[in-house]
């Protein structure tokens, strides 16, 4: 499972900097979209800002928390299937579309996510990949996985 954070901060001219004010951590749910994802850390989120927000001080970032992740660039969306187990992948294609499409090289062709759908551990493709319509079937390590795909 991986996790997911809330960090309010302070906000500064650069961004994703200023001291930090209040942060809180939790475990997502399987399969969760991006939609979901959202939600909870909104929930998460708003007790950090009415409980004693206010009377905190802030920290710098960096500090005793750890050091901030580096945001995302395009090529970190690109997904590779046969190094990814089915519900890894089913999983970061539920929720990834929501702040960057995955999208997958097969072929002569490139592939942007819309979501997962499935993931079936007995199932195996004659090759690497199957297209047909919104939908894409690619073979994982352990099974087969199969995305709707923008179209």
């Amino acid at each position: 499972e991986r996790g997911v954070g809330v960090t309010l901060h302070v906000i500064d001219s650069a961004e994703d900097h200023g001291p930090i004010v209040a942060q809180a951590a939790y475990r997502r749910r399987p399969r969760a979209s991006g939609d979901e994802l959202l939600a909870e850390s909104a929930e998460r989120a708003l007790p950090l800002v009415l409980g004693d927000f206010w009377c905190k001080s802030a920290t710098a970032q960096g500090g005793p928390s750890g050091p901030r992740a580096r945001r995302p660039k395009p090529e970190d969306a690109r997904v590779e299937p046969a190094l990814w187990n089915g519900d890894d992948l089913l999983d970061f294609c539920c929720g990834a579309p929501f702040f960057r499409a995955p999208f997958f090289s097969l072929g002569h062709d490139i592939f942007f996510a819309r979501r997962g759908i499935g993931m079936d551990p007995h199932r195996t493709l004659p090759g690497h990949f199957a297209h047909m319509g919104d939908r894409l079937w690619v073979q994982c390590r352990d099974g087969v996985v199969e995305i709707e795909v923008q179209t």
